[in-house]
């Protein structure tokens, strides 16, 4: 790897250290992002290394699915409530694997009850029923990804 390059200039710096420099540049570039760098530079004796980056595009929301033209949704659609995400994390619809959900459809629910639960940098944050109503529908799959202020459950109020 430091074959092509010039020896050191008076330094101690060896080969082995070059390429430990070299593998902690790769981890930063897997980390960042290929295609936010712009421009690298590293030069070898004393040893500098540049990072340049790119200018900043709009991030891309997590998983969105394709845009489609807006249709006007019936007016029982409109009448509803959602209870929406309090954080961005994986949803769970039960309190563990193999035990029954939290809320399912027909299912009455009291403002401040638990409907479910948010993974978010391994804590567990429990989803709480902004209003009372009846449970309409689960708008996530059970460990879906979900977007801060996503609609998780539609309720129709009481």
């Amino acid at each position: 790897m430091s074959e092509n390059l010039p020896e050191s200039t008076g330094s101690n710096f060896t080969d082995a250290d070059l390429d430990s420099v070299i593998e902690g540049v790769r981890s930063v570039v897997e980390i960042v992002g290929q295609e936010s760098i712009s421009r690298l530079k590293l030069d070898y004796g004393p040893l500098q290394v540049e990072v340049e980056y790119a200018p900043e595009r709009p991030a891309a929301p997590l998983s969105q699915p394709p845009t489609e033209p807006e249709v006007q949704q019936p007016a029982q659609d409109r009448l509803l409530d959602h209870i929406d995400a309090p954080l961005v994390g994986v949803f769970y619809q039960a309190p563990g694997p193999g035990k029954p959900p939290f809320v399912e459809p027909g299912q009455q629910v009291a403002a401040g009850e638990q409907v479910g639960i948010i993974e978010a940098m391994k804590m567990m944050n429990s989803v709480l029923a902004e209003c009372s109503g009846t449970v309409v529908e689960v708008l996530v799959v059970d460990g879906d990804i979900v977007e801060f202020e996503q609609h998780l459950i539609a309720i129709a109020p009481r």
